[in-house]
């Protein structure tokens, strides 16, 4: 029932912004109302952005206060305002995707001792950010760590693997015996695709070490001496 003075609104979440409004001006992070009689309203806004450590918490609690005088030069009894607004559920959605940046040269498959070249992307899907993430890829060799990675963030890695004789359950042994080689030690398969003539003629058409070694890792012995 008496008119206020010098009124100060200050809201004490940090990172909140006042916004210009009717009836108030806006001095940093607080409102000043230089007049209000009995009854009067003022409406102050302000805008504030969610943050990880608010979905962390689960909520955003923004409590707002207010000074002024008096006509008798004392200060008012002040109830806070404040509110308490929930936020969304924590989402640690993280999604890795490999394809392929290249092309084989014979524009359908990618044949022996052709390099694939890999894109690894990944992305931050949540709502949280991500610390010391560690991307490994076992076929490449690839291992790296993000030391952060923020939301709606993605990170893109390059890696290469080179497609050889000898690349374990990818290689099918058979066909017919060469010489002194026997039909299991001799590649058909590589990756899913089927090794063609020329493939298979480019295999025995190696130095006998390199083909050797290829032999070895099949677990065959080949002590023949061939071209």
């Amino acid at each position: 029932n008496m008119t206020i003075k010098d009124i100060v609104v200050t809201d004490e979440l940090e990172g909140i912004e006042i916004q210009s409004g009717e009836g108030y001006e806006v001095e940093g992070s607080t409102a000043k109302i230089a007049e209000m009689k009995p009854e009067a309203k003022v409406e102050i806004t302000a805008t504030y952005t969610v943050t990880s450590d608010d979905i962390l918490a689960g909520s955003v609690k923004n409590v707002a206060t207010g000074t002024g005088t008096d006509p008798e030069g004392e200060e008012p009894t002040v109830e806070p305002g404040d509110k308490e607004d929930e936020t969304d559920d924590l989402d640690t959605t993280l999604t890795v995707n490999k394809t392929i940046s290249n092309e084989p040269a014979d524009g359908e498959a990618f044949t022996l001792g052709e390099t694939i070249e890999y894109s690894i992307e990944v992305t931050n899907e949540g709502n949280v950010p991500y610390y010391n993430v560690k991307v490994e890829d076992e076929l490449t060799g690839l291992s790296e760590t993000i030391e952060t990675l923020g939301v709606g963030e993605t990170k893109t890695f390059t890696a290469t693997y080179e497609i050889t004789a000898t690349t374990g359950e990818e290689v099918v042994f058979g066909g017919s015996s060469v010489g002194d080689i026997p039909s299991n030690s001799i590649p058909i398969q590589v990756g899913g695709r089927k090794l063609t003539e020329e493939d298979r003629a480019k295999l025995l058409s190696v130095a006998d070490g390199a083909y050797d070694a290829a032999l070895a890792a099949a677990g065959v012995n080949n002590d023949s001496d061939w071209t």
